[in-house]
């Protein structure tokens, strides 16, 4: 096999040197990602760690020694409402400020809850007064109710002794009849009487008659 010339040995090195570097680029790629990727990770691990802060700042000042903290908040949920609060929590700088805004935003719903508390009773209130007028309502209407039916009660009453004299004057007046009935009877019998009285008495005279006419 013939040993290649000078030329090709030299575009031969300069190919192997371009590889190389080609991969040598590569590498410098992959690695660089690599670098990027732990100063990401490091800072989400940052980002966590402030976060844990807030948290914890945000403990010490609801349940312990933040005094000055609770009292800023205190003064201001007074004239701030719990939404407004979180938006300002959100906006501030500061982990201290953020700390306050939320302990305050916390005060301020509490506040709302024991407002919305009372209402509910102011509420229930209402309703009890609102179901005792109802029941004075239904009372007075009960009454009126009632008067009428004792009205027609006594109308009712009225109407049945009036029946009840009708029924009594009907019986009377029957009675009455009956009375003229026996009295026509009584009348038919005294003229019976005295039509036979009348018939006797005209035999007697006649048989005296008859008799007077014998002597002679």
């Amino acid at each position: 096999m013939p040993r290649p010339g000078k030329r090709h040995r030299e575009k031969a090195a300069l190919s192997n040197e371009a590889k190389m570097h080609g991969v040598s680029d590569q590498t410098d790629v992959e690695m660089n990602e690599v670098d990027q990727n732990e100063v990401d990770q490091n800072q989400v691990d940052q980002n966590q760690v402030n976060q844990n802060q807030v948290a914890k700042s945000g403990t010490i000042v609801g349940f312990s020694a933040g005094d000055e903290l609770v009292r800023r908040a205190e003064e201001l949920h007074i004239t701030s409402s719990a939404q407004e609060l979180v938006h300002a929590s959100l906006k501030a700088n500061s982990a201290g400020e953020k700390s306050v805004y939320m302990a305050a935003s916390v005060l301020s719903a509490e506040r709302d809850m024991r407002t919305e508390h009372l209402m509910t009773k102011e509420e229930a209130l209402n309703q009890i007064n609102d179901e005792s007028g109802y029941m004075r309502t239904m009372r007075m209407k009960f009454e009126t109710d009632m008067s009428e039916k004792d009205r027609e009660i006594k109308d009712l009453k009225e109407m049945v002794s009036a029946l009840c004299e009708e029924n009594q004057l009907r019986k009377a007046e029957n009675q009455l009849r009956k009375a003229e009935n026996q009295l026509r009877k009584a009348e038919n019998q005294l003229r019976k009487a005295e039509i036979l009285t009348l018939r006797q008495q005209v035999e007697v005279l006649q048989l005296a008659a008859d008799a007077s006419s014998m002597r002679i």
